[in-house]
């Protein structure tokens, strides 16, 4: 079906280059066969380009929109089967938290207020200025059942506050309004063992 959509005897868009052919001067006295054999004339050869463009703009629309059909489809078995659409999951919810690498000065300058009035610390710690750190820095270094809290006090300071994860009770360190449409908090959560050994490491929006 493509291949007589864009060539072959039948095809619609051959059909424009005979008509120009035969309008051409060279055809009031030769066949399309003959014609072939001499020389074209400038019109007929800027035609024949603007004919060749055409297929592929055509030939461009058709993979851009099965690229189109495809991501929907995904979207909605995703929305099916995991209550949620994995492409804006990934966008609202695990974007924020990639892109730098993690630095311990930025880490603390990010929460400190020092020489700020209350409302340009809220401000401050509602940029999310931690986020894009948060994927390094559970790859790199919370390391679970090999980082030990001392390691992670030396790297992001003391706790501060406590959250709950999955029931136990964890650490947790202000990130900002980071995910989803930056209305709400989110933290990153330091969950340990029985040994002081970290456990589970993760962001959480509260």
């Amino acid at each position: 079906m493509i291949d007589s959509f864009f060539g072959g005897s039948n095809s619609f868009l051959n059909e424009p280059f005979l008509w120009l052919i035969k309008n051409d001067a060279y055809t009031n006295s030769y066949s399309i066969h003959e014609f072939s054999k001499l020389p074209l004339s400038g019109n007929t050869v800027m035609s024949g380009r603007l004919i060749h463009i055409t297929k592929l703009l055509i030939k461009a629309l058709l993979v851009t929109l099965c690229f189109i059909a495809a991501l929907v489809s995904v979207e909605i078995i995703g929305q099916k089967s995991y209550g949620r659409a994995p492409i804006e999951h990934f966008i609202l919810h695990e974007m924020p938290f990639r892109g730098e690498r993690f630095s311990p000065d930025l880490w603390v300058d990010a929460n400190d207020c020092r020489g700020l009035s209350g409302e340009e610390c809220a401000e401050k710690e509602a940029t999310c200025q931690r986020g894009p750190m948060v994927r390094d820095l559970l790859i790199s270094y919370l390391t679970p059942k090999v980082t030990i809290r001392a390691n992670v006090i030396s790297l992001i300071g003391e706790k501060e506050y406590k959250t709950n994860i999955n029931g136990q009770p964890c650490d947790a360190y202000n990130l900002g309004m980071c995910s989803g449409f930056r209305i709400d908090y989110d933290a990153l959560y330091v969950c340990y063992d029985q040994k002081g050994t970290v456990s589970a490491a993760g962001h959480v929006q509260h």
